[in-house]
This record gives structure tokens, sequence and C-alpha cells, in this order.
């Protein structure tokens, strides 16, 4: 009797599964770029779809030289040693950011984002470093 209940509550538990995964519409992921700078500029042309929900786009820039007094960036362009793009597991929240750390005399720059394609291009990563370190600047003249 005991193992009739049992069999019966999994298949109705089951049931309430599957209908509840009908009912729910499957969404497209977001859609990243999806390269390395080893590829050149066919970044362009190789995107993905993340679809697994928890996913966005991220942006891996390593850099070599440093910041000067006003907190510029020295020779931007050619500092760039390597940079990776693609669909990753973004920190909860849900914000674009990004984030720096030195590792070896390198800079590490690691930026998530959560709309199509927003990856793409540096033009959109200096914007952002610069107001971060402007932010960080600030915090520590005030508290610092």
């Amino acid at each position: 009797m005991m193992l009739q209940h049992r069999t019966v509550l999994q298949n109705f538990t089951l049931a309430i599964s599957v209908f509840f995964l009908l009912l729910v519409k499957p969404t497209s992921g977001i859609n990243c770029y999806e390269c390395t700078s080893s590829q050149g500029s066919e970044c362009v042309y190789s995107a993905t779809s993340c679809q697994y929900g928890l996913f966005g786009c991220v942006k891996i820039a390593i850099l070599s030289g440093g910041v000067d007094k006003m907190g510029m960036f020295v020779d931007r362009e050619r500092s760039i040693i390597s940079m990776i793009r693609g669909c990753a597991i973004v920190p909860f929240g849900g914000v674009d950011m990004c984030e720096q750390t030195t590792l070896f005399g390198t800079r590490v720059l690691k930026c998530t984002c959560f709309n199509d394609y927003c990856n793409s291009s540096s033009s959109q990563l200096v914007p952002t470093i610069l107001l971060t370190f402007l932010v960080a600047h600030t915090l520590l003249f005030l508290f610092g």
C-alpha cells in the first residue's frame, strides 16, 4: 500500500513538472562575440549565443604598461597583449562591470555585460575604465 502511494506521488510530481516545463516559453540567450586576439579582425564574424540564462558576455584584456600620474592610459592601443571575448557565467548582481587586477607586471581587465554583442570593441571599454579610476580616486581622496 505504501509503495503504491509513493509511486502515485512520484507520477503526479513528474506530471506537474512536465506541465510547467511546457508552459515556460524557451528564451533565446544573449549573443556575444567569441574570439581571441590571435584571430585578428575575424571576431566580428564569430558570434555565439549563450543559452543558459545565467550567462552574459565577457571581455578579458591583458595589458602592458600603466597609467600616468593623472590616471590616463599610456599608449593605450599598443598596450594590449591579448584579448579574449566570449560567454561566461557572470557574478551575482546583474550589472555591467569591469574589474582590474595586476598579475606578474601586467594588468588583467575583465568586463562583463548583459546586452547582445556588448563585448565588441575596446572603445566601450575605455570610458568604463576611466570612470572606474575616477570613482576609485575620489573615494581614496574622501576616505583615505
